[in-house]
């Protein structure tokens, strides 16, 4: 299953990679990026109801780290859709205070999981059969509604959270580096003295995402 999988990934990121190259538009490539890698989730889960796992430590690894790297795709592609379609067309300000408030969202989240994030930075495995073995549910650790919306036969809950921390760490990086363009173009337009009318495209590369993950992945399981 394993194997399967990671080549199954491997093949996603070589088409990220391609539609980056023929698709210029930010929220053109990754509307076109979310239903790629919803059409490889779907493929995936029809695979662990024909397959299953040979054994629980397999199963614990998939949930644990192999799913989450398939699912923070989806997640952020998701995010940066949405980040690029509706923020404001005018104005430096506004796109920054909207970049801002982006950003409480994703503090918030890590704030309302904080004691899931701790366990997930230190690299333990103390909990990982309660995490990221299915059939192992606790109340205490799941009292949220987003439980609700994860079915148990192809994910767990925390393979779910785990996939929206890697998620928003991309997705803070991303907000990072725009900031910084806002801040660097401002300074260039100020000492110009020009005018900025319109706001500053915020091009992000598949590939540096790709790159992020592996990073962050192996982090973790050097921690181990």
């Amino acid at each position: 299953m394993r194997t399967k999988h990671l080549a199954s990934l491997t093949e996603l990121l070589l088409k990220i990679e391609q539609l980056e190259i023929e698709i210029k538009d930010p929220a053109a490539f990754a509307e076109k990026v979310v239903l790629l890698v919803r059409s490889n989730i779907e493929l995936i889960n029809e695979k662990i109801l024909i397959d299953g796992f040979s054994s629980q430590e397999e199963e614990i690894n998939f949930f644990k780290i192999e799913k989450p790297k398939m699912l923070s795709l989806y997640f952020f592609y998701n995010c940066i859709y949405n980040l690029e379609a509706f923020k404001p067309k005018h104005g430096v300000s506004e796109l920054k205070e909207y970049l801002l408030n982006k950003k409480v969202e994703i503090n918030s989240f890590s704030v309302e999981n904080q004691v899931f994030y701790k366990y997930h930075n230190s690299g333990s495995t103390r909990f990982d059969t309660t995490y990221f073995y299915r059939g192992k549910f606790d109340i205490k650790t799941s009292i949220t509604c987003m439980y609700l919306i994860v079915d148990e036969r192809f994910c767990t809950f925390h393979c779910y959270l785990t996939s929206k921390i890697l998620a928003n760490q991309m997705i803070s990086s991303y907000i990072n580096e725009s900031l910084l363009k806002l801040i660097n173009q401002t300074n260039i337009s100020t000492s110009n003295n020009i005018e900025i009318s319109n706001s500053p495209q915020l091009n992000w590369t598949g590939s540096y995402f790709i790159h992020r993950v592996g990073v962050c992945t192996a982090r973790r399981q050097s921690n181990k």
